[in-house]
């Protein structure tokens, strides 16, 4: 879409963003408002639900010419792997914004600002839970492809898919 910006998240967008992305995670176990607003401060923290410590947490934000913000992306490192990998982190388009490009232009970003961070991979967690399934077909038209599959622990009935993407690698739409 022409009529859409990306632009880094700033204390003018981020209740927009946090707004937005309350609507769309408000089923979430841990609200994605944290990382969010902790990513302003450039503080590292204990994500609760992983233990991990999150660190060098950006994120990006799908500004609409006429409507304002419509969607929003996320990138971190933790602590476990932060020496060869980033992770996408919360990462949404408003339900009246989906399939006109511009969460294809929000992954594209990330993924060429984790280029610029010399880490050797992009990484993503995402489930089969129904919300996420477009999420996934976008991940793998970027060629992030998926490198393990968990069963998720609370609900028997979802699987947890752990996805990367080689950096080095040619990241065209396939």
């Amino acid at each position: 879409m022409n009529d859409v910006l990306i632009e880094p998240l700033s204390t003018k967008t981020v209740d927009k963003v946090c707004s937005l992305a309350a609507s769309l995670f408000d089923d979430e176990v841990q609200s994605p408002e944290i990382e969010i607003r902790r990513s302003l401060s450039k503080k590292s923290y204990v994500d609760t639900f992983t233990g991990y410590t999150v660190s060098n947490i950006d994120y990006w934000v799908a500004i609409h010419s006429a409507s304002g913000t419509v969607g929003f992306i996320g990138l971190y490192e933790n602590n476990t792997d932060s020496h060869e990998a980033v992770w996408i982190g919360w990462f949404g388009v408003h339900p009246d914004f989906r399939r006109k490009g511009i969460g294809s232009q929000l992954l594209d970003c990330v993924i060429e600002r984790a280029k610029e961070r010399n880490k050797k991979y992009l990484r993503v967690y995402t489930s089969t839970y129904f919300a996420e399934e477009q999420a996934l077909h976008m991940y793998k038209k970027r060629g992030i492809q998926i490198k393990k599959t968990e069963q998720y622990e609370p609900e028997p009935s979802l699987d947890v898919h752990y996805l990367e993407l080689l950096l080095t690698a040619k990241t065209s739409v396939q």
